[in-house]
């Protein structure tokens, strides 16, 4: 997906020449590149009630035996999880000064998990 502002969108549509001349446009801006990732996975999930130790002082807590016996062996179930990533690119402006394309890359960061908080990016992928 390319986002556009308001003014590049018209003339990306309507002008003979826009296509070109928005695309060298945004060659020339920093930009993020998104990827959404679909991974499989196996696990097993479980709620296991906590029980004071009698003999020691304060809030120290410990799960019950039996809890952590049946945990061991509840079902694993197939889920599926999305991942966003996004990679930002940073336009090095002495080289585009130089009419040179150079941008630099940032990390790799996990922006949304499960579409929990739509990214940080404002296109949402289906």
């Amino acid at each position: 997906h390319l986002v556009m502002q308001p003014e590049q969108s018209k003339r990306f549509l309507n002008d003979p020449n826009g296509k070109r001349e928005v695309l060298m446009e945004m060659l020339v801006d920093d930009f993020i590149i998104v990827a959404v990732v679909r991974v499989l996975a196996k696990q097993r999930s479980t709620l296991a009630a906590a029980q004071r130790d009698p003999g020691s002082e304060g809030n120290s807590e410990k799960p019950e035996e039996k809890d952590e016996q049946e945990a061991s062996e509840a079902g694993v179930e197939e889920v599926e999880h999305i991942l966003r990533l996004e990679l930002p690119f940073t336009q090095d402006r002495v080289a585009i000064a130089q009419d040179e394309f150079n941008a630099r890359a940032g990390e790799w960061q996990l922006v949304d998990w499960n579409n929990i908080c739509d990214g940080n990016h404002p296109v949402i992928l289906p």
